[in-house]
């Protein structure tokens, strides 16, 4: 068991809350019990370690998610509850933390399904939105969201938290705008952007069969080139003080108004 923080090992966990060292080692810290069991549930070979405190453990399913990881062959390491509370991203540690590879795709690997739903983000600078977005295009059954342009990083702390395990489920893929247009148009999808300036209410279009969603950021929206070149353009109605929505909110009821047409 290590109870040392001036571990190699935990030092070099401790570093993970950098960007700098994730984006080096193409590694990811996840924590908590529903993460990690839906990481070894469905990624299981990205996992290069499991962190256990004997002493946190509370959850009854601990004991399973464990059995798995054996079964698996992961390797696991025992610290102590003062050492996994120094590593931990999170108030109340439950104990159970992994050291995963982090897994992206290129557009050229997609082989798209019918019924394809994804969401391309412009240059999102929250990871919270990021992860709380792939816990909702998750629920929808969407495949996976494209980070278009400088972005939030996926794999970190945050994003992994908010998705609450749905990163391990998602496809994840870099690239830009010009790339993203060229394989919609090759792959028969459709481009429908969400901005303010749309006429068309987000419930009155059609929705094609295989469908990005072009989100922007927060502060700035989809630029001009993007809402030109979107197959269509759709709004949230706002009938309160209030003239926007959080990233992930206005995403959300957007996907799930997808869903709804694709499964009628």
């Amino acid at each position: 068991m290590i109870t040392s923080t001036s571990n190699a090992t935990i030092r070099s966990i401790r570093s993970l809350n950098n960007r700098k060292y994730r984006d080096e080692l193409q590694i990811g810290y996840v924590e908590g019990i529903r993460v990690v069991r839906s990481a070894i549930e469905l990624q299981s070979h990205l996992i290069e370690k499991i962190i256990l405190a004997p002493d946190l453990l509370t959850s009854a399913s601990t004991k399973q998610v464990i059995q798995k990881a054996q079964k698996d062959d992961i390797s696991i390491i025992e610290v102590s509850k003062q050492v996994f509370q120094k590593i931990s991203k999170r108030d109340g540690p439950q104990g159970i933390a992994a050291i995963v590879r982090q897994n992206w795709t290129t557009l050229e690997d997609i082989i798209p399904e019918n019924n394809s739903l994804w969401v391309a983000l412009a240059s999102s600078g929250n990871p919270g939105n990021i992860g709380t977005i792939l816990r909702t295009l998750d629920a929808v059954g969407g495949s996976g969201i494209i980070l278009l342009g400088p972005s939030a990083d996926p794999w970190d702390p945050t994003s992994i938290r908010a998705s609450t395990g749905a990163i391990f489920n998602c496809t994840l893929i870099r690239s830009n705008w010009s790339k993203l247009k060229k394989w919609a148009q090759f792959n028969n999808f459709s481009l429908i952007g969400a901005t303010d300036e749309a006429t068309a209410n987000y419930r009155t279009i059609e929705y094609p069969n295989n469908t990005i969603l072009v989100m922007g950021s927060e502060q700035s929206g989809l630029d001009i080139a993007q809402k030109k070149e979107c197959s269509n353009l759709v709004s949230l109605p706002m009938i309160g003080s209030v003239d926007s929505l959080n990233l992930s909110v206005a995403c959300s009821i957007i996907l799930y108004e997808i869903m709804s047409q694709q499964m009628s």
